[in-house]
């Protein structure tokens, strides 16, 4: 089954919105309506379109519905990866849709998990991550049933994980080439990273103390931000932005995420 790419299409309202510290602003809660009760309006009041595209990322012809409409529309996209490499298609693929895309901001969340060694080394890699992700659902299920759910995860997802990056020959049995750097990746495509750090980890720290379970870490390291699970790595989130406005790109259009002179996000 295809997972989509997530795709917001964020029209800019006609005045910038002052950069929000952890400190000012309405403060983050659990109450805030998902997108999918409130299909026309995010909760900071910015109308907006959402586009979940699915199937492989790289395989996508029509970029039409992902491109903005008019000078006062900003293209923002969130691209969570993950091993089931059957789905994810091509990586160079991918960067190539990014790049065509040409979006005002691009999100990553990463596996921190290698896929490009011997058996060996992706078996004992892959123990230690795959074991951490087990306990963390077995905390998390241990209250209030959800055993069934976390069953089906652990078969239908993380045992999917599991057999193609170990028991199948790992990414590359495909013959497709694999990016074994997307932070490299992205910069030869046309990309620079924007730091997390400061108000965008605080906010992400402030989320991930509201859920009840106690073992998972949240670290900045050089402008990512890391979750994990009792200090082991499982997820790294990174932001992008083009390094140049191209001819023809909307004055401004990089208004829509206030960039300060340090190119952190400012939420």
């Amino acid at each position: 089954m295809a997972r989509p790419l997530p795709h917001t299409r964020l029209p800019r309202p006609a005045q910038s919105f002052p950069s929000a510290s952890p400190a000012s602003g309405p403060p983050l809660t659990c109450s805030n309506p998902p997108v999918t009760a409130s299909p026309n309006l995010l909760p900071l009041g910015l109308p907006f379109e959402f586009t979940p595209v699915e199937g492989k990322i790289g395989d996508l012809s029509d970029l039409a519905l992902l491109r903005p409409r008019s000078p006062d529309e900003a293209t923002v996209v969130h691209w969570t990866q993950h091993c089931l490499y059957d789905v994810t298609g091509s990586d160079l693929a991918a960067a190539r849709v990014f790049r065509s895309i040409h979006p005002c901001l691009l999100t990553v969340v990463e596996q921190d998990l290698g896929h490009g060694s011997d058996f060996l080394a992706r078996f004992v890699e892959a123990l230690h991550y795959y074991s951490a992700l087990f306990d963390a659902l077995g905390d998390g299920g241990g209250e209030g049933g959800g055993e069934d759910e976390r069953w089906e995860v652990e078969r239908g997802v993380l045992g999917g994980e599991i057999r193609n990056i170990v028991a199948v020959g790992g990414p590359k049995r495909t013959g497709e080439v694999r990016v074994e750097s997307w932070g490299e990746e992205l910069r030869r495509v046309g990309f620079r990273p924007v730091s997390l750090a400061g108000s965008p980890a605080a906010q992400a720290s402030l989320l991930l103390g509201m859920v009840p379970w106690k073992g998972y870490t949240l670290v900045e390291e050089s402008g990512r931000l890391k979750l994990g699970w009792k200090d082991l790595s499982l997820l790294t989130a990174s932001a992008w932005r083009p390094s140049e406005v191209r001819a023809g790109d909307v004055e401004g259009n990089m208004e829509d995420v206030e960039w300060d002179r340090s190119d952190r996000v400012s939420l």
